[in-house]
């Protein structure tokens, strides 16, 4: 074999680790609903809200979305609660100002995964609004 050769072997094994090491960004949206048994329609929209409205509404539902550490971006958390909760018939989502923290995983050989998670709660407007 020559020199080259030699060389070359290592340095694409190192490449090939490293590659696939690298993911794309997903996110799953946990639900646990307020009353199982009820059945709404699905919404069209979803309001991202900091804090609990005035207006009348109840809560239908507690939200938990963990994406991977590709998923480094609020936004993409916070699309992925709404399009949950738009299939459950929530008008709005109150996002918990101190849920968007990382959760070291399981170490691996490329190091500790990294998770982010966002909660929050999914209510209904009540007000006919």
């Amino acid at each position: 074999m020559s020199i080259k050769r030699s060389l070359l072997m290592p340095v694409l094994g190192c490449l090939l680790v490293s590659l696939s090491a690298c993911t794309s960004p997903e996110a799953v949206t946990n639900v646990a609903l307020s009353n199982p048994s009820q059945q709404l329609t699905p919404t069209a929209s979803v309001e991202l809200l900091d804090d609990f409205p005035n207006r009348p509404y109840k809560t239908i539902a507690r939200l938990e979305t963990q994406g991977n550490e590709a998923a480094n971006s609020d936004i993409f958390l916070l699309e992925n609660m709404r399009a949950k909760a738009r299939n459950i018939g929530a008008s709005a989502i109150v996002v918990e100002k101190k849920s968007k923290e990382m959760v070291t995983g399981t170490e691996s050989i490329y190091g500790p995964s990294i998770y982010r998670v966002l909660r929050g709660t999914a209510i209904l407007f009540t007000d006919g609004n």
